[in-house]
């Protein structure tokens, strides 16, 4: 027992010396960290000074596997920098020690640190990096050293302030912003989750991008009167850039004023106790990430749709997150959802990411005046289950309907020229699309993922160029490509559309049929063949007598009716061969026997009509066979030969013809 518990103290005290040995983390800068505690340690090594490394690969860092268990972190005195990323991500960090020797805080070096409250920075530190502490939402002290020549926190404000030209570059959930502060740079507030109001001093003629961003519950947002760069207009809860009535950042309780006309980049980032919003008519462009993370919201309402759709959403294709509806998925005009979409005939264009995300549209009509959609115009509108295109549309634009899982019907119209990438991708309910004559181009996955797409029908007679991964995960191995006829041999042939299981004629366009198969019996077998190679048969047979019948007697026709037709790949189904087959008794004395007779000899005979042509098989040769209309006319007769006689007559198709065999009569239909 007592061996056990030594070698149990000797691996937990090799753990423990594990977990302390230094590690080199920078030049002349070593660290250590105390699983215990949950602390780590940076220190110089030796009698001189030493930096962090800036850490662009974070996994680099000696302390990443544990990164979530740092809840203590000292910088000690004779450590000149905290690296780049050095702390990315340490959520779980309570307390931030340091020395009064460090001089320079880098980039992103304690991005994340959501937990950190209380943030002291010494006399020493020089130069810090805008962005070193942001996303430190938990932040509700910030303390500068007054003897710090570069940065102060004046009036107990709570922030970092840089001196030499006034500039706020970090605040925390309890800034109040001095009346001197001239500029809050980017980023200033991010995060800032417990940040419930400010007041923006009318001393402040600068606020840069993102400096509100992730402020959830930010519900109180005012400008002070006198200020001659922005304004609260309206009582709006939102910073408006006067002189080009430009909202440039909101919270959750904001009214955007009628006279704005345009929302700036990332306003709303991050808002998620946004519910809803309302756009007013003069609204003429939304900056990129405008609502990006807004995922409260639930309605978007407008008053016209045409000014909706006059509204610029793109933004140099990061428009994506510019349109609330990405979040809010339902669009109310005039307070009423918008179920049925009619675009107004106004409208030339539609715009990317005009509808992006909008799943409670079901249908979208079109008008005439429309001749391109732009990029994630229709983009997840899960709820849209078809559309029809005008004869005016002429390009489809990238990712314009994609995800769009509900569509399982899509008219293209006749004038569409050029289908960019992914315009289709993941409409998974989709199983059959039209390409007209018109199309030129397909892009790149522009149908990936249509998983259900069974047809393709494609009138274009120049084979459409088409990217190499526009069907991926299709299952083209499995659908039917229809094509016009005169181009099969090159929709066969290309990289692309040769890909589909089977390609064949658009019923209708100029191509060739199956040759019409012939019938024949020989030993008990019908016997289909046509001169088209590779010909299939379908074939079909009837017969009366087989039935349930309720009388005394009888009549038996022993006559079956045959129709029989040609299918070949890349061929039209041929035109349908129609033929009875009866039987004749060899001798005449059975008939009428109807007992002690297990058998009765009887001869096949095979008749087929096409038109007046009648040909008659199986009867022996020399016997006599005459062709008599309905009222016993004859209309033609001839000689059995080789098995086998033809008569023309001038029967009509659809006629009866009486067939005299011998002295056997058969009555059938002409075809």
């Amino acid at each position: 027992m007592k061996k056990q518990l030594l070698l149990f103290v000797l691996i937990l005290l090799s753990i423990i010396c594990k977990a302390e040995d230094n590690a080199t983390c920078g030049f002349g800068v070593t660290c250590t960290y105390n699983e215990t505690k949950h602390l780590l340690t940076i220190s110089k090594t030796g009698d001189g000074t030493g930096e962090m490394y800036s850490f662009t690969m974070i996994e680099n860092r000696p302390w990443n596997d544990f990164v979530q268990d740092i809840e203590t972190i000292i910088i000690e005195n004779g450590v000149l920098s905290i690296g780049g990323y050095a702390f990315y991500g340490c959520s779980n960090l309570l307390s931030l020690s340091i020395s009064n020797s460090v001089k320079k805080i880098e980039y992103d070096a304690f991005f994340g640190c959501s937990s950190l409250i209380t943030l002291h920075i010494p006399y020493s530190v020089e130069n810090i990096d805008y962005s070193a502490f942001n996303g430190c939402g938990g932040l509700e002290s910030i303390v500068v050293d007054s003897d710090n020549p570069v940065y102060d926190s004046r009036d107990n404000c709570n922030a970092l302030i840089r001196s030499t030209d006034n500039a706020l570059i970090l605040g925390c959930n309890h800034s109040i912003i001095p009346h001197s502060v001239t500029s809050i740079v980017e980023y200033a507030f991010y995060g800032c989750k417990e940040l419930l109001s400010l007041t923006i001093p009318s001393s402040v003629t600068s606020i840069g991008t993102s400096a509100f961003a992730y402020c959830s519950n930010l519900g109180s947002l005012n400008v002070e009167s006198g200020n001659t760069v922005y304004d609260s207009r309206d009582n709006c809860n939102a910073i408006i850039e006067t002189n080009v009535n430009k909202l440039i950042a909101g919270c959750k309780n904001t009214n955007i004023p009628d006279d704005v006309t345009s929302i700036g980049e990332r306003a709303f980032s991050g808002c998620s106790g946004l519910v809803s919003i309302s756009i007013p008519n003069s609204i003429q462009s939304i900056g990129w990430y405008a609502f990006e993370g807004c995922y409260g919201l639930n309605a978007v309402y407008i008053s016209s749709l045409e000014a909706w759709c006059n509204i610029d959403f793109d933004n140099n294709s990061f428009g994506e997150q510019s349109n609330p509806l990405v979040y809010a998925h339902r669009l109310y005009l005039n307070n009423e959802e918008v179920k049925h979409l009619s675009i107004p005939e106004t409208i030339t264009n539609i715009g990317s990411y005009l509808f992006n995300g909008c799943s409670g549209i079901e249908s979208v009509e079109i008008p005439n005046s429309v001749t391109s959609i732009g990029r994630y115009a229709f983009a997840n509108c899960t709820g849209l289950k078809t559309v029809s295109l005008p004869n005016s549309i002429q390009s489809i634009g990238y990712y314009s309907f994609s995800g769009c899982n509900g569509l399982s019907s899509f008219d293209m119209g006749n004038s569409v020229t050029f289908i960019d990438g992914d315009a289709f991708s993941d409409c998974i309910r989709l199983s059959t699309i039209s390409l007209p004559k018109s199309v030129q181009r397909i892009g790149y996955r522009a149908f990936a993922g249509c998983t259900s797409l069974s047809q393709v029908y494609c009138y274009a007679d120049n084979v459409p160029s088409t990217d190499n991964d526009a069907f991926q995960d299709t299952y083209t191995e499995y659908a039917t490509l229809f094509v016009p006829a005169i181009s099969l041999d090159k929709y066969q042939s290309a990289s692309v559309w040769g890909q589909f299981k089977y390609i064949l004629p658009i019923e209708g366009s100029q191509g060739e049929k199956c040759q019409k198969p012939t019938i024949s019996y020989n030993h008990g077998k019908l016997v289909f063949y046509s001169t088209t190679e590779g010909a299939q048969y379908v074939s079909k047979i009837t017969c009366n007598d087989v039935n349930t019948f309720y009388k005394e007697e009888v009549e038996l026709s022993v006559t079956y009716s045959i129709t029989a037709y040609a299918k070949a790949y890349g061929y039209y189904d041929s035109d349908i061969a129609i033929a009875t087959l009866c039987w004749i008794d060899v001798d005449p004395k059975t008939e009428g026997i109807t007992t002690g007779t297990s058998q009765i000899p009887a001869k096949a005979v095979l008749i087929q009509s096409d038109g007046g042509l009648l040909t008659i098989q199986g009867a022996d040769d020399g016997t006599k066979i005459g062709v008599y209309n309905i009222n016993g006319t004859l209309a033609g007769e001839g000689i059995s030969h080789n098995g086998c006689t033809t008569v023309n007559t001038n029967l009509q198709p659809g006629s009866v013809a009486i067939i005299k065999i011998g002295d056997r009569s058969v009555k059938v239909t002409v075809k």
